[in-house]
């Protein structure tokens, strides 16, 4: 028989998996909006934004309530605190795809530099919110390795634009400011891949209460 706390640890799940497919969603109009040049995928971001806020603050309110009312123990205590946690750093996937946004707006009326390395950053990271998201719901650990390993890719997609910005900015006097605009870009990628390592942790937490 299912308990209170059983049934509200499905509602939590099922409430995480929505906020990271609105993150999920957040990224692909990023990833479009890079590609397309489209501003208005852009604006639609940031109220993808306001909508993944509000989750985190539903989510964190049921695991405190929970928490203080069902006193949780062994693996469901570690499910609560690795909720948490998880809904936290997608908050912050959805702060980074907004930042990307209001960066991809004020080049509205110009192709984006780097915007072949930059969408393949994005299709990466898209990659790794899914596996650890997919992760979590099956608690496969051993998914959540791989989504740890893949970070690799957007280490170095990173380092090799870093590498190319600065062979540009000395050859190339004109585009300074879209540069950096662009390798910020990269940056927000690469933090929504550490973020995504977080939750791969967050889920061998669990699993093993390391």
């Amino acid at each position: 028989m299912k308990t209170v706390l059983d049934s509200q640890l499905i509602i939590l799940k099922n409430n995480i998996s929505e906020m990271a497919l609105l993150c999920e969603q957040a990224l692909t109009k990023a990833m479009r909006s890079l590609s397309e040049g489209d501003v208005s995928l852009a604006k639609e971001i940031i109220a993808y934004d306001e909508h993944i806020n509000n989750m985190e603050k539903e989510i964190q309110s049921l695991c405190y309530s929970l928490l203080v009312r069902q006193h949780p123990v062994a693996s469901d205590f570690r499910f609560l605190s690795a909720s948490l946690k998880i809904v936290t750093d997608l908050e912050r996937i959805g702060d980074y795809a907004t930042d990307i946004s209001e960066i991809v707006i004020e080049y509205s009326h110009e192709d984006f530099v780097y915007q072949k390395q930059l969408v393949k950053m994005c299709k990466d990271v898209i990659i790794m919110l899914k596996d650890v998201i997919e992760s979590l719901m099956s608690m496969d650990e051993t998914l959540a390795d791989q989504v740890i390993n893949y970070d690799d890719n957007i280490d170095n997609a990173l380092l090799n634009l870093k590498l190319q910005l600065v062979n540009d900015m000395i050859n190339i006097e004109d585009y300074h400011e879209s540069l950096l605009d662009a390798f910020m870009i990269a940056k927000y990628f690469e933090r929504c891949g550490d973020r995504c390592v977080n939750i791969a942790k967050s889920v061998i937490f669990f699993k093993t209460g390391q």
